[in-house]
């Protein structure tokens, strides 16, 4: 369940707010893993990571200001619904790893998730207009370049790696997906980035790395 209405959030503030803006805030997930992981899974948070938080929410301070300098309450609640998806993917892993469901197969777990996000989106469906509307090529294509790219392959193909190489190496590569949504926000959809996104950007995308960095292993006699 809040699978789905994590991607409801997320696809409800897209109306709202840019890509740029939507993907900075979203991907702000490791963050609050972090601080749930401190207090719900005793993973506790050290002096380098919490330097690593003072940056990220930096970041999402200067996200927030962008949106209240352009004067758009619209803005503000998208920012704050893409803000709210970042927030329940994150309690999604911590339900996972607080459960028995941290001993699932990853695609039996994937499952679970599609089915509760089905229920969510059966739930809401009456009150976002008719179910079949706007018919035509673009959006049957994004349907399916999401059903099939996004769900069938890129999910399981994640879920493959893991089982191959370090889960810090991995996560690594989670650093490109707010540049991505920057720039193809910019190249696909005009929307050009203010001075305060690239610098929030920059902050969130410093932040990551600090947090996500392995420590140093101490050097035996």
């Amino acid at each position: 369940m809040l699978f789905g209405v994590e991607f409801l959030c997320l696809y409800i503030g897209l109306e709202y707010t840019t890509v740029a803006r939507n993907t900075l805030l979203v991907n702000t997930m490791p963050f609050w893993v972090l601080i749930g992981g401190h207090f719900l899974l005793g993973e506790r948070i050290n002096a380098r990571k919490l330097g690593g938080l003072v940056l990220a929410f930096c970041g999402l301070a200067a996200v927030f200001a962008d949106g209240i300098a352009a004067g758009s309450d619209a803005t503000l609640t998208g920012d704050l619904l893409s803000l709210g998806s970042g927030i329940l993917w994150a309690a999604t892993s911590i339900v996972i790893k607080r459960s028995k469901l941290v001993e699932t197969r990853a695609e039996k777990l994937l499952l679970y998730q599609l089915a509760g996000a089905a229920i969510v989106g059966a739930l809401v469906m009456p009150f976002a207009g008719p179910p079949i509307r706007a018919v035509a090529a673009l959006p049957t294509l994004a349907l399916l370049f999401q059903s099939f790219y996004i769900v069938a392959f890129t999910y399981v193909l994640w879920f493959w790696l893991l089982t191959r190489y370090p889960a810090a190496s991995l996560s690594s590569f989670a650093f490109l997906s707010p540049v991505f949504g920057v720039l193809c926000g910019a190249l696909l959809l005009g929307e050009p980035p203010t001075v305060r996104i690239i610098v929030a950007l920059g902050l969130i995308a410093a932040g990551l790395i600090i947090v996500n960095r392995p420590a140093r292993r101490q050097p035996t006699a």
